[in-house]
């Protein structure tokens, strides 16, 4: 029988043959990261160069299907599920739904139905990138907030162009426009 030969196995492999093996191990099934990345180092790499866990851990981000962002190469594979803080069992189909594939300029909606930021201390927000990027906004950009409700509405001051290009909230005349024009500096000098 040919021995495997786990140092030519790509990065998402090695995690999901030490995620089986872990979960089969655990009591309730479940295990952490570090647990993943010691036991592809320490068992399935034994004697072979070991994995940096600033390689593994994107890659673990990426299969994790609760989970946006990670590696490009794990992208699609449906092989974790996050239940807590760095805490993971194995994706099940039939009970787990995966956050949709993600395509350049569209945001990935969250279970919670959003992303979680912080407040610094100063009551500044860090917007993640992905968000940014689904709004259209680069750095040195404008936005305006706005309070609707309890919520705060963030969206980009749009360039003069595609506000022309929007249909108007509200259709008046030029006469009507005129008039109002009139009124208004009437008060203005009084």
């Amino acid at each position: 029988m040919e021995e495997v030969q786990y140092e030519r196995m790509p990065n998402w492999k090695l995690v999901e043959i030490a995620a089986k093996e872990l979960a089969g191990r655990s009591l309730d099934g479940t295990f952490t990261r570090k647990q993943i990345i010691d036991y592809i180092n320490k068992v399935l790499l034994k004697g072979h160069s070991p994995r940096k866990p600033s390689s593994l851990n994107p890659v673990i981000q990426a299969v994790t299907a609760n989970a946006p962002g990670g590696a490009p190469s794990g992208m699609g594979k449906n092989i974790l599920w996050r239940v807590s803080r760095g805490r993971y069992r194995l994706f099940d189909p039939s009970r787990d739904k995966p956050i949709p594939e993600k395509t350049p300029g569209q945001l990935v909606e969250l279970p919670y139905r959003g992303h979680v930021l912080k407040v610094g201390p100063r009551g500044a927000l860090t917007i993640p990138p992905e968000v940014l990027r689904a709004l259209g906004v680069k750095a040195h950009d404008t936005v305006v907030c706005r309070i609707r409700g309890n919520e705060l509405v963030i969206r980009p001051v749009p360039d003069i162009r595609s506000l022309l290009r929007e249909e108007p909230e509200v259709r008046i005349s030029i006469e009507e426009f005129l008039a109002h024009r009139r009124e208004l500096s009437k008060r203005l000098e009084a």
